[in-house]
């Protein structure tokens, strides 16, 4: 599937995306206020960073891994297409122009 069909059957997805990105900075901010200041908030974030299927990874690390993934994603999908192109080309030679400068 092309890159724009993809990114279009994406589009529903993107828009939750884009504001959870445009969110972040308040939402890591009252994040880290609850847990300095409420203390059953504390004790909720303790206990699911403790259990096996947070693989010990605390609530800020799930707050991020959103905003983190999807650049990472399309690097990868932008980048592999792109070096694999780069491979195929042939060796640079100089042009009689180039070695005579």
């Amino acid at each position: 599937m092309a890159l724009h069909g993809m990114m279009n059957a994406q589009a529903p997805f993107l828009k939750s995306y884009t504001q959870f990105c445009n969110t972040f900075e308040e939402s890591n901010a009252l994040t880290e206020r609850l847990l300095k200041t409420n203390s059953r908030f504390k004790r909720f974030e303790k206990r699911t960073r403790e259990m096996p299927e947070s693989n010990g990874l605390d609530l800020m690390s799930y707050l991020i891994t959103p905003v983190q993934r999807v650049p990472r994603y399309v690097y990868v999908r932008l980048h592999e297409p792109l070096s694999q192109s780069v491979a195929r080309l042939p060796p640079l030679t100089a042009t009689p122009i180039a070695a005579a400068a």
